[in-house]
C-alpha cells in the first residue's frame, strides 16, 4: 500500500487508511491504547484549520479514487466529510474568514444536514472544557 505520503503534513494517516481500504483490506478498531500521544504548542496539528483543510482534501481525493470504498462506507463518509467541513467552517468564522466559513458550512450541509449545528455545539463544549476540539474517526 506504500507508506505515509510525505507531502501531507496533517492527514497522512487518512490517506494511508484509504489506500488500505481501496486495496480491498479491512481495518478494525482496537479499543486499547497502543502508544502515548504528546500534545505541545509546537505540534503540527495545533493548526486546526490547516489540519481540517488537508483532511477534507484527502477524504475527497481518495473517495474519488476508490469509489467502491465510498459506496461501502457511504453514510459514514458523508457524515465524516460533513462534520470536518462544519468544524472548519466554525474555525474559519472564529478567525474572521466569513466567506470561506460560509463556503465550507454550506458544503457541510450537503454531505450531512445537521453537521453545522452539531459541529458548533461540540466545538463550544470543547472550548468550555478548555480542550482542543477533536473529531475521531470512530465518530
Amino acid at each position: 500500500m506504500g507508506g505515509y505520503d510525505d507531502s501531507l503534513v496533517q492527514a497522512a494517516d487518512y490517506d494511508l487508511f484509504f489506500r488500505i481500504l481501496g486495496g480491498g483490506y479491512d481495518i478494525f478498531y482496537l479499543n486499547e491504547p497502543l502508544w502515548n500521544y504528546r500534545i505541545h504548542s509546537g505540534m503540527l496539528s495545533r493548526s486546526e484549520s490547516e489540519m481540517r483543510k488537508e483532511t477534507i482534501a484527502v477524504l475527497e481525493r481518495n473517495l474519488k479514487r476508490f469509489p467502491e470504498v465510498r459506496e461501502r462506507l457511504r453514510s459514514k463518509m458523508e457524515r465524516k466529510l460533513g462534520m470536518n467541513k462544519a468544524w472548519l467552517a466554525v474555525r474559519l468564522f472564529g478567525e474572521g474568514q466569513f466567506g470561506r466559513s460560509l463556503h465550507y458550512g454550506l458544503s457541510a450541509t450537503r454531505h450531512y444536514a445537521p453537521a453545522v449545528p452539531i459541529g458548533a455545539a461540540q466545538m463550544a463544549v470543547s472550548k468550555l472544557k478548555r480542550r482542543r476540539s477533536v473529531y475521531r474517526l470512530a465518530d
